[in-house]
């Protein structure tokens, strides 16, 4: 396979969106940026499925069809997110602008995916421009602040 490899080509995006989020220097505990109306479950349901939630921790499937674009939403708290299914995808901005792009010629058949670290994610949408299926889990890491134990 020429250039990067499909897990570093993954952890490359991954760590593009978490510089993204950081630069916007927004805290998952401010009520008054995170709209719950945009939340990712309520914004974009048919890409966001719940698999576990409780007071500390909300486990997402994210599913992006080929051909599909998501609409714009947030993620609220910090997360691992962990690909599944490769695929090439366009990355949104809040204004709609593309800041990233698989390249055409990237292999992505390999299973090699990996996980990374995101901050809180302000409002964004993902393109699935493939004929794949974009598939991944989002373990999103409520503040301690708010958590129960169950």
């Amino acid at each position: 396979m020429n250039g990067l490899s499909i897990k570093r080509w993954i952890l490359l995006f991954l760590v593009f969106v978490g510089m993204v989020a950081a630069g916007i220097a927004v805290s998952a505990d401010d009520d008054r940026v995170w709209d719950p109306n945009l939340d990712a479950v309520v914004a974009a349901p048919d890409s966001h499925r719940v698999l576990f939630e409780n007071g500390r921790v909300r486990v997402l499937e994210v599913i992006i069809q080929p051909g599909e674009r998501e609409p714009a939403h947030t993620h609220r708290w910090p997360s691992v997110m962990v690909g599944l299914e490769a695929a090439r995808i366009r990355y949104y901005d809040a204004e709609g602008e593309m800041r990233f792009e698989t390249p055409e010629d990237r292999d992505l058949s390999g299973s090699d995916l990996g996980a990374d670290w995101l901050g809180p994610e302000p409002l964004h949408s993902v393109e699935n421009f493939d004929e794949r299926v974009f598939r991944a889990l989002r373990v999103e890491l409520k503040s301690p602040g708010s958590a129960s134990s169950s």
